[in-house]
């Protein structure tokens, strides 16, 4: 019996080492399949990155000029200066500026504020026109529709014992609301004036944060720093910038228009000429024969006669010329009346050359004067 339970205990414990044997068999083979995924994995992965790494390069090279994530980190706007005590004279710009946001082209608020309390700094045009301190000048920056206009005045310091530091608040011009007045914090200090700018220009609708009203902190405020007992105030309004719209290449007009603009310009030219040639008749009809020279009466009648004649076949020559122009152009054609109005100016040059010859030839000048011509 003991012998049996011996040799069964034995049985168990070959058939135990023989499924740990398999189990580490499974296992080995279960790692070496999930190294080979992982590795077949991690080569597609590196193909991939790999061929995107070829395109960029591709890209790089065919696209020298290419769109950068810093050539949205400025602002381009068009500054101009003016003189407040000249009607607004024009002294600098405009001017397009682009302003590269914490660069050596750009300058802190606090900087900027600073340049502008420095009460001795006077305008220097080109023109010197204008020879005010800068403090009575007004900056302009133009932006997206937008104007900011920095304006600087004589103010008492809202706070005792602080007016040598720079004090800041903000007033509604709707509802003539104002901020509490608070030092300016040197993180605003630091802040980018472009960027600053920016925020103006593009910011949505921002309500202060003191509650006052519900407008518009930086559309409808105006900004006030103050530093001994001068302000600068900064405000925004709105400025719509126009471009040129060239017309189309095929000009339209209203034909009825034209018609009736030439035939009203034909009708005042035919009054005018009437009146012209009737005035030449009169003239002619009222020269002074008693001024004549004895011996030249009879060939200045004859001169005269022929004259008169000559200007009754001109005024008719006019007329049938106008009617054949108005004829035979087009209806809406009125630059063609030029003609007419040329020619007619002519003529009138050749009667008042005409006139003074009459004049010296025919009249004694000694007794009478030259009312005549």
């Amino acid at each position: 019996m003991s012998a049996g339970r011996k040799d069964t205990s034995l049985g168990d414990s070959s058939s135990s080492g023989t499924n740990t044997g398999v189990s580490f068999l499974v296992s080995r083979q279960q790692s070496a399949a999930s190294s080979n995924r992982l590795q077949q994995q991690y080569e597609s992965e590196l193909a991939l990155h790999e061929n995107y790494i070829h395109e960029g390069k591709i890209f790089l090279r065919d696209n020298p000029h290419m769109v950068s994530l810093w050539d949205y980190q400025s602002i381009a706007i068009t500054y101009m200066v003016t003189c407040r005590k000249h009607e607004f004279m024009l002294c600098a710009g405009p001017q397009h500026h682009v302003i590269p946001f914490y660069t050596g082209s750009d300058a802190t608020l606090g900087e900027y504020l600073e340049m502008c309390f420095v009460l001795t700094a006077v305008c220097s045009t080109r023109s010197r026109r204008c020879a005010h301190p800068m403090y009575e000048h007004r900056h302009s920056y133009l932006h997206n529709n937008g104007r900011i206009d920095v304006t600087m005045d004589e103010y008492p310091c809202p706070i005792e014992r602080m007016s040598e530091v720079i004090l800041m608040w903000s007033e509604c011009t709707r509802c003539q609301k104002r901020t509490p007045v608070v030092r300016l914090s040197n993180e605003a200090k630091c802040y980018s004036f472009g960027k600053y700018l920016e925020i103006t220009f593009y910011n949505a609708h921002l309500c202060p944060r003191a509650r006052i009203c519900s407008h518009d902190l930086h559309k409808e405020f105006v900004r006030c720093f103050t530093l001994r007992n001068m302000v600068v105030r900064i405000s925004y309004s709105e400025f719509p910038i126009w471009s040129i719209a060239t017309p189309t290449m095929p000009l339209y007009f209203n034909m009825e228009v034209s018609i009736r603009l030439k035939e009203e310009e034909a009708a005042e030219l035919r009054k005018k000429m009437d009146a012209y040639y009737a005035s030449l008749l009169s003239r002619l009809e009222a020269f002074p024969l008693e001024l004549v020279y004895e011996d030249k009466s009879d060939e200045c009648k004859h001169v005269l006669h022929s004259l008169s004649a000559r200007a009754a076949t001109e005024q008719v020559y006019f007329q049938q010329t106008l009617d054949q122009t108005l004829r035979n152009t087009h209806p809406a054609d009125t630059l063609v009346l030029v003609v007419v109005y040329e020619a007619l100016q002519g003529k009138v040059l050749e009667w008042n050359l005409q006139f003074s010859e009459l004049v010296q030839s025919f009249i004694q000048l000694d007794r009478g004067s030259r009312s005549a011509t």
